[in-house]
Order: structure tokens, then C-alpha cells, then sequence
């Protein structure tokens, strides 16, 4: 797993040099680590009479971070696991290990992208087990909405009309989802959405 690292390269001394470790500490390395990979290499500088050159670009090294899931680092990890399109089984763990903090509105809005744009079906549906204890919020529902419109695989349709369920309290709410799925190619969800309007009829 690598982690990106901007990186910023100069020999060239000026009016009032920092020492090695002020340049460290500001984001600035002064030698390249031997394990390290240099991309997006541009010179910014030149100087002739002092035989310098100054470059920026971009380095990447092997990772190897222990954090706990309550440390930003971690987070950050976490999410851009998700962000790797190579790596559906990468993307899916970090969403199951996310969705025990799925409470938490960042990391809910993370797993509602999965849900909504990852092309992995294991993804989508480990993302909705994160969000399916808040079918009843506004946000989240919404988002199931969109998804019963759009994911092209039944089960995660059928599961989300039945995460819906207890949380469809009027008839507005039964009617908007038997019309998203009023058209469906799969009888169980269109099934499911009718049944939902009399479902909160008894409930009168």
C-alpha cells in the first residue's frame, strides 16, 4: 500500500536557510528515501552560476501504519482505500471497517457515495449494512432512493425496500417508493413497493 507524499527538493541556499530538520518538519524533504518512488518530477529553478536546481514532484513509498479508528491518519487511510478503483477487496474492507462508525455524518457520507457509485456489488451492499440502522433519516433515505432507482442488482433493490419498510410511516412515503418501483424488471421489488402502501393502510 503506498501513501502519497508531496515533495518539495532544494539545494539552493537562501537569504535565510532552515536547517534540515525546520525543512522536515514544514512537509519539505532533503533527500530522496531509498525505497521511495519520484513521479510528476518539474524543474522550478535553475541557477548556473551556483550549479543548483530546484525541483518539485511528487514521491511514494511504502506504507506500513497501525492506527486506531478513532485517529484521523487512520481515517484518511481508510478513505482513500476506498478511492482505489484497482482494489474492490481493499475498498470493501475499509467500508465494513468504516461502517462501525457509520453514525458519524463524514463517514456516513462516504459509505452513501459507495452505495451509489462503486462499481463492486460487494462494495455497494457492505456499504448499505453500514447505512441500513438509519433508513429513517432523511439523508440516508434519500440516497436508498436513488440507489432503488439505479443499482442494477435485484438483491440490493429488494434489500433496500425492505430496510425502507419500518421507517415508511405515511402514505406519501409508500406511494414515492411503489413509484420508483413501479417499472422494475425484478416481480419481488415491484411487489415489495405495492405491498408497502397496504402495509401503512392496516397501520390506520
Amino acid at each position: 500500500m503506498g501513501l502519497a507524499f508531496g515533495v518539495y527538493i532544494s539545494t539552493q541556499q537562501t537569504a535565510s536557510p532552515g536547517t534540515a530538520a525546520d525543512l522536515q518538519s514544514a512537509g519539505v524533504i532533503t533527500s530522496l528515501p531509498q525505497d521511495g518512488r519520484v513521479s510528476n518530477v518539474r524543474i522550478v529553478n535553475t541557477d548556473a552560476s551556483a550549479a543548483t536546481v530546484e525541483f518539485v514532484g511528487d514521491v511514494v513509498q511504502p506504507l506500513r501504519f497501525t492506527g486506531n479508528l478513532e485517529d484521523d491518519t487512520t481515517r484518511q487511510l481508510l478513505f482513500s482505500a476506498m478511492q482505489d478503483s484497482m482494489n474492490p477487496a481493499s475498498r470493501m474492507q475499509a467500508v465494513e471497517v468504516l461502517a462501525r462508525k457509520s453514525a458519524e455524518p463524514t463517514v456516513k457520507g462516504v459509505l452513501i457515495h459507495a452505495l451509489l457509485n462503486d462499481q463492486s456489488l460487494s462494495v455497494r451492499l457492505k456499504a448499505f449494512e453500514g447505512l441500513k440502522p438509519f433508513a429513517g433519516d432523511d439523508e440516508v433515505r434519500q440516497a436508498f432512493m436513488q440507489a432503488l432507482m439505479s443499482d442494477p442488482n435485484d438483491g440490493v433493490r429488494i434489500a433496500i425496500v425492505d430496510a425502507l419498510a419500518p421507517f415508511t410511516k405515511t402514505e406519501a412515503m409508500a406511494t414515492s417508493i411503489e413509484a420508483v418501483t413501479r417499472n422494475d424488471d425484478n416481480t419481488y421489488v415491484r411487489l415489495k413497493g405495492q405491498g408497502l402502501i397496504q402495509m401503512v393502510g392496516t397501520r390506520r
